[in-house]
């Protein structure tokens, strides 16, 4: 894992080195996972979790030791130019089937219309390009 991380990481080496040569695309966030049922948090779903969103960097099991059961954070490395991952359906056991919910922090300038980060809704290009039609937006602001 830790040499896939460095094959995605460029940190400016000096002075003379121009950072706009390089493609800067992939970002590190921390991602709640919300509605997993008790008995099932561990690293190891975490880890499966995390590649589902994007490259799995870390588990936070302090949250869980600090009595925070509602919710898993994991850290994980995602390509921005893709749309964010929303929900994971899972087999938990035989006849038991549910949805996990992912809640990312800190998030930058994000595209409700898309689920991208890098514009606002309200610069969309393609959401602009439908003029003045209303659409369900595919994201929202939990309350």
């Amino acid at each position: 894992m830790l040499n896939t991380l460095a094959n995605l990481w460029h940190s400016v080496k000096g002075i003379g080195e121009d950072p706009l040569k390089f493609h800067l695309i992939y970002v590190c966030f921390w991602v709640q996972v919300h509605d997993i049922p008790p008995g099932f948090f561990s690293e190891v779903l975490a880890r499966q979790l995390g590649n589902f969103i994007g490259l799995f960097v870390e588990y936070d099991g302090k949250c869980i030791a600090r009595g925070l059961r509602s919710y898993m954070r994991i850290r994980v490395c995602m390509d921005v130019c893709l749309p964010l991952k929303r929900k994971k359906r899972l087999l938990f056991s035989p006849g038991n089937i549910g949805y996990v919910h992912f809640k990312y922090e800190c998030l930058t300038l994000f595209c409700f219309f898309f689920g991208k980060l890098g514009h606002s809704d309200s610069f969309c290009e393609e959401r602009m390009s439908l003029s003045f039609e209303v659409t369900e937006m595919g994201w929202d602001l939990p309350i």
